[in-house]
């Protein structure tokens, strides 16, 4: 799988390096190398061999996308129940304040920024969901400029700001662009393939996103978006 942003190891070298690495190791990368401080020895990988992929996000029309049985998916796969959300009173009801609010303003949207535990907090990826579908329907960017504007006041992890950044630029992870390939082929198992590699992105972050793209597509159907 590549990543919007960083490099993205292969299975084979990431279970190799893992358990040496740790938060206080020293990471180098120069002369088209990566070097891990590690002990008892240390690890060198070439990047001469990395591969660019274009993951720009694909634009899909309304009708095609509420067609394509993504959104009835995603409610059979419980995404809620197995999300950060369903684990954190707090998130839970910034969650339900914010659907009930039929207009989305900075104040109602910036409470979801960093909020919840890990590198990508539930509250971020959330918020990443719904502005993928934004930027795939080449709409207004209204959510895109209200959580801009909310990052302006709130914090969040390094890690999130760089994917909102990758976002934010029209740029999404590689499982996100299957998705959008299989949905224009009209594919239902690439749908599937690309939802089941979501699933696995961290302990809820996949879910997390996830429950954004459901809650933005529920509220497109019911004609409360564009």
């Amino acid at each position: 799988m590549q990543s919007a942003i960083g490099l993205a190891l292969d299975s084979k070298t990431f279970k190799t390096i893992k358990p040496l690495i740790n938060i206080p190791t020293i990471v180098r990368i120069r002369n088209h190398q990566m070097v891990f401080y590690t002990r008892p020895e240390i690890i060198t990988l070439e990047l001469t061999a990395c591969e660019e992929k274009d993951l720009s996000i694909i634009s899909i029309a309304k009708e095609k996308l509420l067609k394509s049985g993504l959104l009835e998916r995603l409610k059979d796969m419980n995404v809620y129940s197995r999300s950060g959300f369903s684990k954190n009173d707090r998130l839970d009801l910034s969650l339900k304040e914010l659907l009930k609010n039929p207009v989305w303003d900075v104040n109602a949207l910036q409470n979801l920024i960093g909020a919840g535990p890990g590198l990508t907090p539930s509250g971020d990826d959330f918020l990443q969901g719904m502005i993928f579908i934004e930027k795939v329907l080449g709409v207004e960017n209204k959510l895109h400029s209200l959580v801009e504007e909310g990052l302006k006041v709130r914090l969040t992890t390094d890690v999130s700001l760089s994917y909102y950044q990758a976002i934010f630029e029209g740029y999404a992870n590689e499982p996100l662009i299957n998705l959008l390939q299989s949905i224009q082929m009209g594919s239902e198992i690439g749908i599937q393939k690309a939802l089941n590699h979501l699933q696995n992105y961290g302990e809820t972050s996949g879910y997390d996103l996830l429950l954004g793209i459901l809650v933005y597509l529920q509220k497109l159907k019911d004609g409360m978006m564009l």
